[in-house]
């Protein structure tokens, strides 16, 4: 499934291409990328996690919109049988941060995207607020993997999964970025850029940038700093 790559790195994929179903296709309607080149969407599924999310849009109550996500189906209890309690708290970790997204006190949305010929059907993150220069987007949230040359050259597929690779100038390689900052699309116009908080990541407005930032997210392509 994610061959060629350690598993720490195969883990983040898995939690994110199912985060990414439940949370953000639920929501949208299609599917957006994955990691996984083989990845079925759960569609009899769909229409009880949209519910479930649009409720926790009003309720903002984590673990309570967690509980129901994973008491629909019986997906979850596979993953519990082959999940260890430090993976499955990865997982719910990872199911949170694409909440944020979804959280009216995040400063940030996400809406379908149609830009982008490569993907047709995507997303985009968009400001729900005027940001300042220098400000911190503390809930949204990118995660970091490593990849060597060669776990690179076995694991991507162009034009497949390797929709967000980022080159760290600081440590000379690639780095897979995924969580919901991978929906920040790139641009030469950039307004914000990649702030590192932690291990996670995380973004903050541009100090290249004057006044106020609103309105979609856009990094530039391919940095990592």
């Amino acid at each position: 499934m994610y061959n060629g790559v350690p598993r720490a790195v195969a883990d983040l994929c898995e939690n994110d291409d199912l985060a990414t179903m439940i949370i953000v296709d639920s929501i949208f309607g299609f599917t957006t990328h994955k990691m996984n080149v083989r990845f079925r969407p759960n569609r009899r599924l769909i229409p009880q996690w949209k519910l479930t999310v649009e409720q926790f849009q009003e309720h903002l109550d984590y673990q309570r919109c967690f509980d129901e996500v994973t008491s629909i189906g019986t997906w979850y209890d596979h993953l519990l049988a082959r999940k260890s309690p430090i993976q499955l708290t990865a997982f719910k970790e990872h199911l949170y941060r694409f909440l944020h997204l979804f959280n009216k006190n995040s400063g940030v949305t996400l809406q379908p995207c149609y830009r982008y010929s490569t993907e047709k059907c995507g997303g985009k993150v968009v400001a729900t607020k005027a940001w300042a220069v220098n400000d911190k987007i503390e809930m949204l949230i990118g995660c970091i993997a490593e990849l060597s040359p060669e776990e690179e050259h076995a694991f991507l597929k162009p034009g497949v999964n390797d929709f967000s690779v980022m080159y760290s100038c600081r440590k000379k390689c690639s780095q897979l970025w995924l969580g919901p900052a991978a929906y920040i699309n790139h641009d030469c116009r950039a307004n914000c850029k990649v702030s590192k908080l932690s291990y996670n990541g995380g973004m903050c407005i541009d100090e290249r940038k004057s006044g106020t930032c609103s309105g979609q997210m856009k990094s530039l392509n391919g940095k990592l700093t």
